[in-house]
């Protein structure tokens, strides 16, 4: 069967820095389980799931997607078998009610053991459906379930005519599969639809010289992605960002023979910006008269 990867970029407003480790954690996590639910075998290592983002977006790359769900056979439970059996061994009304709401034969049903005791129940192989169509709905749970420390009422509302929380606006959208978009869309009173496309955008004020800040751009792939925002200004790794900031900063060390506070969270300032540097600066020999702990929380914090 055909595989094809799937890339999702949600764009949005400022996240605060101190969230966005956390945060990106909690996409990883929730993208595999709803991948498991809908019967992607995400635990034998045969897909591939990357989580990266900056304070302005996270950006999902899952990889080895076939273009049809699994079939899958799932056990359907019904009443305790106490309940579904009389003394005699014949069928009750509870059983014959449970094989009829759920369009099978009553011979059909079969003991299920679990942990709180047996049940009867029957087996069902799921429908053969296209991925592409299913992807929504992973879509829908994963942006409801992400762990957030605060959410914000910002008049949204999904498919579901729901009310829809997040932790800061969201502004754009890229759902790729393979070169498929995925439809999306989530609806915002008083303004228009974000819908999924295939634009991105780059850094709000900082760009190349061959590019506009800001600006939307088409990208056709993950790797086109990363590619694309890099001209525009944009480090997508978090990794990357710490080291490119480190270096900047050992360098400029270097030049004036400083030494860099040790209080100075890294992560926290590279998570701050899509695209971190560092300059030198100083300031007036009279605040030297301050006492040295002062002048460095004022620095750092």
């Amino acid at each position: 069967m055909k595989k094809k990867s799937f890339l999702w970029e949600i764009g949005c407003e400022e996240i605060p820095a101190t969230w966005l480790s956390g945060l990106l954690c909690g996409l990883s996590e929730r993208v595999k389980f709803e991948l498991g639910g809908l019967g992607f075998p995400v635990d034998v290592g045969s897909i591939d799931v990357e989580v990266s983002g900056t304070c302005r977006r996270f950006v999902v790359h899952v990889t080895k997607l076939p273009e049809w769900k699994p079939v899958v056979t799932e056990k359907v439970s019904g009443p305790p078998l106490t309940i579904a059996k009389d003394e005699f061994g014949n069928w009750t009304k509870a059983a014959l009610g449970f094989a009829r709401n759920n369009n099978v034969d009553v011979n059909e049903l079969e003991t299920i053991s679990t942990r709180k005791g047996q049940y009867v129940g029957f087996s069902r192989k799921t429908k053969e459906q296209k991925t592409i169509e299913e992807l929504p709905v992973l879509m829908k749970k994963v942006l409801r379930g992400l762990p957030f420390p605060k959410f914000m009422h910002w008049d949204a509302k999904l498919d579901d005519g729901k009310a829809f929380l997040f932790g800061r606006p969201i502004r754009w959208m890229v759902a790729l599969f393979g070169s498929q978009v995925v439809p999306f869309e989530i609806e915002v009173v008083g303004a228009s639809s974000v819908r999924s496309g295939r634009r991105s955008r780059g850094h709000r004020f900082l760009a190349s010289k061959d590019n506009r800040a800001g600006a939307p751009f088409s990208v056709s792939s993950y790797t086109d992605l990363k590619r694309k925002l890099k001209q525009h200004c944009v480090i997508l790794d978090p990794m990357e960002r710490r080291v490119r900031l480190r270096r900047t900063l050992d360098r400029l060390q270097k030049r004036v023979g400083a030494e860099r506070e040790q209080s100075l969270d890294l992560e926290i300032v590279a998570d701050l910006l899509e695209w971190p540097g560092a300059i030198l600066g100083n300031y007036p020999d009279e605040f030297l008269c301050l006492p040295e702990e002062i002048r460095h929380t004022v620095l750092v914090h």
